[in-house]
Order: structure tokens, then sequence, then C-alpha cells
């Protein structure tokens, strides 16, 4: 009868040490959740700024590049843009974002159509998808995914990666 008890005894301790270290590991899951970095695309007055509305620094802000096509009279122009890296940004701090076009070769330009990526521009025509990639103090990867069109700036998701 001792050994019964005994037994039940150790299968209460192994069965409380699993539930405790389940719920150490979610308490270390929601705090690295609650603090990392957080980037969004923000429009204000025609200018596309990146914010960090997370609770740390973002480190090694890199966006993939956008190829948008755009079509004015017949005349099909394919534009890559490439945007400028940036190392750090803290948290709540905000920047603007840095867009160089780019002509592919073949395609015809219109000098009067600006290229610019931002919702609201007349001259904008089609959809893209915006993805950030960026580090946190941990050198954890995270991407970012807006979509962007005429009217539009929305937010599709975060993820690690």
């Amino acid at each position: 009868m001792a050994n019964l008890i005994q037994f039940f005894i150790l299968m209460a301790i192994v069965w409380y040490s699993i539930e405790t270290r389940r719920l150490a590991n979610l308490t270390q899951k929601q705090i690295k959740i609650n603090i990392r970095p957080l980037i969004c695309i923000i429009n204000i007055d025609g200018q596309i700024k990146l914010k960090n509305i997370g609770k740390s620094a973002a480190l090694n802000i890199a966006i993939d590049k956008v190829i948008n096509r755009q079509s004015r009279d017949s005349k099909g122009q394919i534009y890559n843009f490439e945007f400028d890296k940036r190392t750090v940004l803290a948290p709540q701090e905000d920047c603007i974002l840095e867009i160089t076009p780019h002509l592919i070769k073949g395609t015809l330009t219109d000098p009067n159509v600006s290229p610019f990526l931002a919702p609201n521009n007349p001259n904008f025509i089609g959809r893209y998808k915006l993805k950030i990639n960026y580090t946190d103090i941990e050198d954890e990867k995270w991407q970012s995914i807006f979509e962007v069109d005429q009217n539009n700036l929305l937010f599709r998701g975060i993820k690690e990666i």
C-alpha cells in the first residue's frame, strides 16, 4: 500500500513539473512577443514613413525590391524601386522612407508621370506589397508585410523568419 501511495505522489510531482515548465515557456514566449520591435508604414501628406511601434529597437532594416508596372496612354512602364537600408530604428522613432525608382531597360518613360509609390498619388497605378525585414536585439528575424494600392496602405501581417 505504501508503494502505491509513493507512486501517486511521484506521478503528481512529475505532472506538476511538466505543467510548471510549460507555463514558464509560455511566459517566456509572451514576454518575447511583447518586447519585440514592430515596424509599420504610415503615409503622411504623400510621404511614406517607417515607424517602430514596438517596445525594443529594430536593427538591420531592409525592404525587398518592388517592381511596379505603370500603364498610361498605352505606354507600359516598368519600374524597379529600391529602398535605403536603415541600421537602427528606436522604439517610437520614425523616418522618411527613401525610395529610388529605376526604369527597367526597354520600357518607355513619360516625363510627366511621377513613379512615386505613395497612395493617393494621381499617377500611381496598380498594387504592390512591401516586405520589411528586420532583426531584434536578440538577433531574431522578423518580417512586416503591407499592401499598397491607389487609396490604401494595408497591414497584412508580421511573421518570424
